[in-house]
């Protein structure tokens, strides 16, 4: 056998061989069939961390509104849809102070949340009137999912002196 005929079979082995391996496709999980997204959120909450912050230099106080989603392991989630914050005083007839977020945007979502606490961090300033030491605030949040979940929670809060 001449080195021309070897190399020429060696040349025609790894051809033979390269091509029957599988190609580069993208791998893909096979996914949820039935459309259940295991974290997808099970329930909302105004978290306990949610606090009035101490005045700035200017006076004014800010109501961080912290919101916590968990899915059904109980575990702390990212949420996609639409979420309400009101504030209010209780027993008061005027109307709530109200912002909506939209929390299917990819960089709202990631500008409001906090991996350390696992919870989505809103920092807010009410406009309402009477905000005085000793009175209470009613913080609302509403949520309603692409999924077509909708969850509510409420927390009451004491403005500081």
């Amino acid at each position: 056998m001449n080195s021309h005929f070897k190399f020429r079979f060696l040349l025609l082995f790894m051809t033979a061989l390269i091509s029957g391996l599988p190609g580069c496709d993208s791998i893909q999980g096979t996914g949820y069939i039935d459309g259940s997204w295991p974290w997808y959120p099970t329930d909302v909450s105004v978290h306990e961390l949610t606090r009035i912050s101490r005045a700035d230099d200017e006076g004014r106080r800010f109501v961080e509104v912290r919101v916590e989603f968990r899915d059904r392991d109980g575990d702390p989630t990212k949420a996609c849809g639409m979420l309400d914050i009101s504030i209010s005083r209780p027993g008061e007839q005027e109307e709530p102070w109200m912002i909506q977020e939209d929390l299917r945007d990819p960089q709202v979502s990631r500008s409001h949340w906090e991996g350390v606490t696992g919870t989505y961090l809103f920092s807010l300033e009410p406009t309402l009137s009477g905000l005085v030491p000793g009175r209470r605030i009613r913080v609302k949040v509403e949520y309603y999912g692409e999924d077509g979940a909708q969850f509510s929670d409420t927390h009451e809060l004491t403005w500081p002196e």
